[in-house]
C-alpha cells in the first residue's frame, strides 16, 4: 500500500492507493458432443484473473472521495482485454450517510445477483451464466443474441446507497449509461438488496438498448434471489431470472432460467453444489432448446491467500440446442451435452 498526503489543505487529508489482483489458472479437460476432447491450461476457474489500483481519500466530514481501475488478465498466455480497464475505470465521490457518486465504466446492476447468488460466483465450468445464450461470451449464442453491456458498462453513471458496505441493512445500485457515440450499448437498471443475520434478498431490472450487431432492438432482464448462511457452515441460495430480447426480424426470444446451490465449510475448505435450468421461448426451434448444467466443486484454502481447487460440471442441451461450456470446443453437436473437469490454483494479492 502506498501513502500520502497533500500540504495544500488547511487540514492534511489523508489517502491510500493499493495495488490488488487475483491469479487464476487451471487444468482443464473439456468434451462437447461431436467434437474433439480439450486438454490445457485456462484461468479463472474459481474467480477472474485480473490486476488493479484503487484509492480513497477522506475529505472529512464523512466524505470520500476515490477511483478504481481494474484489468483483466490471461495468465495461461500473458494477455489481456483490448479494452485495458475493462473490468473497472470509476472515479467516485461519496458520503457515509448520504451514498456515492461514480462516474466512468463500472459493473452493471442486474449482474450483481447473478455473481453474488452462484456458488461458483459466477466463474469457470460451473458459472450460471454458462446456461444462458443471452450472455456475454462468444460460444454461447450467434451474434444476434449477444449482449455488450451484460455485465459491465462504459461511460455510466452511477449512485451507491450507504448501507452499500455494511454487513446488515439495505443496500443498492442506480446506473445510466447513455451509450455515447452511438457505438455502445444503451443501459439503465437498478439493484436492491437486504441482509439480516445470516439471511439475504435481492432483485434487479435492467433494461439495455443495443446500439449495433444483431436484430436485438430492447433487451430487459429482472431477478431475485435469496439466500441464508446457518450457523453449521452450510449456506444455500436460490434465484430465477428472466432475459428478454425484443427482435425486429422474428418473435421476442426469451430466456426464464432458476438456480439452486449450496456452500459447506468443511475444516479449511468449502464444498460447493448447484444446478440451473434454462427454458427458452421464442419461434418453435428455439423453445424447444432448454438446457440443464449441474456443478460440484470443492475449494482447499492454503491460506487467506492461496487455494486449490477441483470442479465437474456437465451441461445438456434439449432440442437443437447448442449451449457449451467455455475454453473447450467452439462447436458442439445439437441437443449434444458439454462436460468438463479442472484442477487449478488461485492467489490472491
Amino acid at each position: 500500500m502506498l501513502t500520502g498526503c497533500s500540504g495544500a489543505a488547511p487540514v492534511l487529508a489523508q489517502s491510500a492507493v493499493t495495488i490488488f489482483g487475483i491469479v487464476d489458472m487451471r487444468l482443464s479437460h473439456i468434451k462437447n458432443s461431436g467434437a474433439p476432447a480439450f486438454n490445457g491450461v485456462s484461468h479463472s476457474g474459481i474467480g477472474p484473473s485480473r490486476w488493479g489500483l484503487r484509492g480513497t481519500e477522506d475529505l472529512g466530514g464523512g466524505l470520500y472521495a476515490g477511483f478504481h481501475l481494474e484489468a483483466q488478465i490471461k495468465p495461461d498466455t500473458g494477455e489481456s482485454n483490448t479494452t485495458y480497464w475493462n473490468r473497472q475505470a470509476t472515479v467516485r465521490l461519496g458520503s457515509r450517510s448520504l451514498g456515492e457518486l461514480r462516474l466512468g465504466r463500472d459493473v452493471v446492476p442486474s449482474y450483481r445477483i447473478t455473481t453474488q447468488y452462484d456458488p461458483f460466483t459466477a466463474n469457470g465450468i460451473g458459472s450460471n451464466i454458462n446456461i444462458l445464450s443471452a450472455g456475454p461470451n462468444p460460444n454461447h449464442a450467434p451474434a444476434a443474441l449477444r449482449i455488450k453491456t451484460f455485465n459491465q458498462a462504459s461511460n455510466a453513471i452511477g449512485y451507491f446507497l450507504p448501507g452499500e458496505a455494511k454487513e446488515y441493512g439495505l443496500s443498492g445500485q442506480l446506473m445510466f449509461a447513455p451509450g455515447e457515440g452511438g457505438t455502445a450499448d444503451k443501459y439503465s437498471g437498478a439493484y436492491l438488496e437486504w441482509k439480516h443475520q445470516g439471511f439475504s434478498v435481492g432483485g434487479h431490472f435492467a433494461q439495455i438498448d443495443p446500439a449495433t450487431g444483431g436484430s436485438i432492438v430492447k433487451y430487459t432482464t429482472k431477478g431475485i434471489a435469496a439466500a441464508y448462511q446457518f450457523s453449521t457452515g452450510t449456506k444455500l441460495m436460490a434465484m430465477i431470472q428472466d432475459e428478454r430480447s425484443k427482435r425486429s426480424t422474428a418473435v421476442p426470444y426469451e430466456e426464464r432460467w432458476w438456480q439452486i446451490g449450496a456452500v459447506q465449510n468443511v475444516g479449511a475448505g468449502d464444498i460447493r453444489l448447484s444446478f440451473v435450468r434454462r427454458n427458452a421461448t421464442g419461434t418453435v426451434k428455439e423453445s424447444a432448446n432448454d438446457a440443464t448444467l449441474w456443478a460440484v466443486g470443492y475449494v482447499h484454502r492454503l491460506s487467506k491467500r492461496t487455494a486449490v481447487y477441483t470442479m465437474y460440471a456437465k451441461l445438456d442441451n434439449k432440442g437443437a440446442g447448442t449451449t457449451f461450456l467455455p475454453n473447450g470446443a467452439q462447436s458442439i453437436a445439437p441437443g449434444g451435452n458439454s462436460a468438463g473437469l479442472d484442477f487449478g490454483i488461485h492467489h490472491k494479492f
